[in-house]
């Protein structure tokens, strides 16, 4: 009989609910109205994929969205020919291989052969849930290296060891916009992780692009991919701390048409704000001794700068900061809409389809 996993137990006695833990109880209809929906009977099973057929280039994608596709804790992504799990719920784990099957079976109905399933389990939250922090694979083994396009940019992903599940898909857009503005232009790639912005900048038909990040593994990838899209006279990619870089290259007298920051999170919690927020300005250059860091841009054109914070405090703070780098200059600043899922993404500077704040 169809009966409600809240309803389910350990021999401990604690709840093996798919929303138990952080998720709470009180989402377990919604949860088992949407379960069933996925069992063979049901008629709603192919919701989420019928949807990101027409909202998204489906080739590579984030097909289970956790709650917003009434599956919470469970997130598929989608890159070409195969699949990376991650599931951060405990009553969850009961179901995600029945799920993944039945995935596996409407993708097969559209001609997509799926050639393997890779299991994501090193998010901090699992341990929250009483679940261990592994990955590997669901099913036989396979190349864990996928090529993938985004944006007419080619990409090696390694969704067994790259970041997330492998790649940084809800970025898309944001690396979109930035070849409407590079083109022609010497631009300065901050953290640069696989090169993604670097290579849309470079791809679009940028003068000259350099990425910086302090990762080896990091660098090595970008410098793939840079190779991959035929790239690698243009865009450069070198090891370093950038806050220890961007001060060497003010003092060199290096100028770029567009400087593009993308920190890592400072914050996954509100307790750790205050510390957050020193972090942004320090690589935001607010302060006297820290104007180098905006002054690498020229004044006719643009410093870019994302958050990825987490946390609404943090495009505060960004918006606010950029004004006081306006003010310390003495330039007009606009902030525009970068992306099309509106990510509070900032631009200082005469960037293209800019709007006056």
């Amino acid at each position: 009989s169809r009966r409600c996993a809240a309803d389910l137990r350990h021999p401990d006695g604690s709840w093996l609910c798919p929303c138990s833990g952080r998720y709470g109880r009180s989402r377990c209809s919604n949860f088992r109205r949407s379960l069933y929906r996925w069992l063979p009977a049901g008629q709603g099973r192919r919701n989420a994929w019928e949807y990101r057929k027409t909202t998204v280039d489906t080739s590579s994608c984030r097909i289970i969205f956790g709650e917003a596709d009434f599956l919470p804790g469970l997130v598929i992504d989608k890159y070409e020919d195969v699949l990376v799990v991650e599931c951060l719920a405990l009553g969850m784990e009961q179901f995600k291989e029945t799920i993944v099957n039945f995935l596996k079976e409407i993708l097969a109905e559209d001609g997509i052969k799926i050639r393997g399933v890779y299991e994501r389990r090193e998010a901090n939250e699992r341990t929250k849930e009483g679940l261990s922090k592994v990955k590997g694979f669901i099913g036989d083994a396979f190349d864990t290296n996928v090529e993938i396009v985004e944006n007419g940019v080619h990409y090696m992903v390694d969704v067994a060891n790259g970041q997330k599940t492998g790649f940084f898909l809800d970025q898309k857009y944001n690396r979109l916009a930035m070849q409407r503005i590079c083109k022609g232009k010497k631009v300065l790639d901050c953290f640069t992780h696989m090169g993604t912005f670097a290579l849309n900048a470079g791809i679009a038909g940028a003068a000259d692009v350099t990425g910086l990040d302090i990762s080896e593994y990091a660098v090595s990838q970008a410098e793939a991919n840079a190779r991959l899209n035929h790239l690698e006279n243009t865009v450069h990619f070198r090891q370093a701390n950038v806050l220890d870089e961007l001060p060497k290259l003010a003092q060199a007298g290096e100028k770029y048409d567009v400087v593009i920051l993308d920190p890592p999170a400072f914050t996954k919690s509100r307790e750790a704000t205050k510390n957050a927020i020193k972090g942004y300005r320090e690589i935001m250059c607010v302060g006297s001794t820290n104007e180098y860091r905006v002054y690498l841009a020229r004044p006719e054109h643009s410093a870019i700068i994302r958050k990825c914070g987490g946390l609404k405090a943090m495009s505060l703070c960004c918006l606010s900061d950029v004004r006081l780098i306006s003010a310390a200059q003495r330039r007009k600043r606009h902030i525009p809409d970068l992306s099309a899922h509106n990510q509070a993404d900032i631009i200082a500077g005469n960037g293209a389809d800019s709007r006056n704040s």
